[in-house]
């Protein structure tokens, strides 16, 4: 008997292969079957009549490091038909924290309230252990960031580590990832990671291919400098003989636009000479960061506490204001006086400036009576230059045409979330809520773009493999019993900029390890994931 029968579906297994009708056997965690005997006695079924029976969809970036132990029922994610997500991107995990450096990491990142938590922990094992015990509904791969590691070693100091220091900083990447690490990210674009020399990143590169683990990278720049970021990320994985996956890949500024189609052969021909990179990117056209990504970077390479405080010296003002008023672009390439419009303010820290989330930058300088480089100095002075922005930075062209690469990943780059927890301290990108299921229907159904069942192997088994997840990602005998059952016709998502805490319609059920973990009806979902 089995656990779970889902008859009469299209079975579309993950590997790009024609979808087919079939019965799918369940029992406990596992999928036993997909062709089981129509009358096979079951627990539970499911009729599949019209609908697609999938792999459930692997997010390989996601920033839930501190959602999920706040909102575990993973809502957005869940709900989109994300069974498995990979955190600990771009530099940053909040694991390992200790030592000396404990009090100033905590201070960094104070916006993510560490302290508030009614959880303690200091090493990568204890993280996990922490995760595990509040039972996620989806599963959870943990990647340790560059920042975390550098910090335990160095602080939060400029400039590159001593060679003694790099080599501390990669065998404690090699303890955590002895404690589960899935993969090493960097954050290039961020302090400190922005100040971290070549032979810093290949040492890094090195213990990644040394643990048989992927280094993700954030670009150093995704925008005036994209490829020769893109060469930096090419040479480390040359170097190092390491699994580079480029995160989010885009083209930022409107002066860049275009430009990721000459970033797309600069990988193709690494790849042809054996290097071992690729790429994933998201269906929108804006990005959620921090808002110092707009200022010039040999302002901010000390960090955003240091960078507010010269805000406070009026020399050092004002010398900001002329290189924004000059054009000098941060790394988002975004021009400030220009693309006022285009920032929308998504999160601070101090209650004084709550008001301004979920408005933008042209708007909060008119009601400041200021010139956008005005207010924007003011807020990240207020702000200890912790400010959070949603950026229209790049253009739908783009964005369509990494869609359509068949060698491109799908991703989030967003935080799993329950959103009736509550929304008034930040504004969230349509992205948390929409970005499979975007894919899905806009990309490959509306604009053809991909073959649903091509469409499919790009959010499932393509990225299982990057990262080694193991019997996911595939609809196989053996495989973990990962689903998602949806209509192909009506799968739709609905969560859009100005209202973006909209769950997608046409999934019927989710499920997780076998078990059904979310359906229409059911007030929240069910908690079957495990950190993997």
């Amino acid at each position: 008997m089995f656990d779970l029968l889902i008859e009469n579906g299209a079975l579309v297994d993950g590997t790009g292969a024609p979808r087919r009708p079939g019965n799918l056997g369940i029992k406990g965690e596992a999928i036993v079957t997909l062709d089981a005997p129509a009358a096979s006695p079951a627990k539970t079924r499911l009729d599949g009549a019209g609908k697609v029976v999938a792999p459930g969809f692997i997010d390989i970036h996601a920033h839930s490091d501190i959602s999920l132990l706040l909102s575990p029922t993973a809502d957005s994610f869940l709900r989109q038909g994300v069974t498995t997500q990979v955190v600990g991107n771009c530099g940053l995990s909040f694991a390992p924290i200790g030592g000396e450096n404990e009090d100033d990491f905590r201070q960094r990142f104070r916006f993510f309230a560490l302290d508030t938590l009614p959880f303690r922990w200091n090493t990568f094992a204890e993280y996990r252990n922490v995760l595990a015990s509040q039972k996620p509904a989806t599963n959870v791969a943990c990647q340790v960031g560059q920042s975390p590691l550098r910090s335990f070693v160095i602080g939060w100091r400029d400039g590159p580590p001593s060679p003694p220091e790099t080599a501390r900083i990669s065998s404690l990447a090699e303890e955590v990832i002895d404690q589960g690490a899935v993969g090493i990210s960097l954050g290039l674009e961020y302090f400190p990671g922005s100040h971290s020399s070549f032979e810093e990143l290949a040492a890094l590169g090195k213990v990644a291919a040394k643990k048989g683990v992927p280094l993700s990278i954030h670009l150093r720049n995704e925008a005036d400098l994209l490829l020769e970021a893109l060469q930096e990320a090419v040479r480390i994985a040359e170097e190092s003989a390491c699994q580079v996956e480029v995160a989010h890949l885009k083209a930022g500024g409107r002066n860049n636009w275009g430009r990721v189609k000459d970033a797309v052969p600069l990988l193709e021909a690494a790849q042809a000479r054996g290097v071992r990179i690729a790429f994933d990117a998201y269906p929108y056209t804006a990005w959620i960061s921090p808002l110092l990504t707009c200022i010039p970077p040999r302002f901010i390479s000390d960090g955003p506490p240091t960078f507010a405080a010269r805000l406070r010296v009026p020399s050092a003002r004002q010398e900001v204001a002329m290189a924004l008023l000059d054009d000098e672009a941060g790394p988002a390439g975004i021009n400030i006086s220009q693309d006022a419009d285009r920032v929308t303010i998504a999160w601070v820290t101090s209650e004084k400036n709550k008001g301004l989330i979920g408005r933008t930058l042209a708007q909060i300088s008119q009601e400041m009576d200021r010139s956008p480089v005005d207010a924007i100095l003011t807020m990240l002075e207020q702000e200890e230059g912790q400010v959070g922005a949603i950026v229209a930075g790049m253009s739908e062209d783009d964005v369509a045409f990494l869609m359509a690469r068949p060698d491109c990943v799908i991703v989030s780059d967003s935080a799993s979330i329950d959103p009736s927890t509550g929304t008034s301290d930040r504004a969230f990108h349509p992205r948390f809520f929409g970005s499979f299921v975007r894919f899905l229907a806009e990309y490959a159904r509306k604009q053809g773009l991909d073959t649903l069942e091509h469409a499919i192997h790009r959010i499932t088994q393509m990225p299982a493999q990057r990262y080694h997840l193991d019997r996911r990602g595939l609809l196989k005998p053996g495989c973990f019993a990962d689903l998602v059952v949806f209509d192909p016709e009506a799968i739709q998502d609905c969560a859009t900029y100005l209202n973006p805490a909209q769950f997608p319609t046409g999934i019927s059920t989710v499920i997780v390890n076998g078990q059904i973990a979310w359906q229409p009806g059911m007030e929240k979902p069910a908690q079957h994931g495990r950190v993997l």
